[in-house]
């Protein structure tokens, strides 16, 4: 995925996806990093970081933050 600038989608009510284009700014998030490789097609391949932040269990709300590696 080549994004140009940062992103947040909605997923569900409780599930938030924000993707952070300059890989400084991803480590800078203080919650621990998952190395994910994806695999869909073998020449297409891609890898994501992730780093998931769970908010208040009242609210129920998780942010996943991902830098795409090309």
């Amino acid at each position: 995925m080549n994004q140009e600038r940062n992103w947040a989608t909605v997923a569900t009510p409780r599930t938030v996806y924000v993707g952070i284009v300059d890989r400084s700014e991803f480590d800078r998030i203080a919650s621990p990093m998952t190395d994910h490789r994806l695999a869909a097609e073998p020449h297409n391949r891609r890898d994501v970081l992730t780093k998931t932040v769970e908010q208040h269990a009242a609210l129920g709300v998780t942010v996943v933050f991902q830098h795409w590696v090309s």
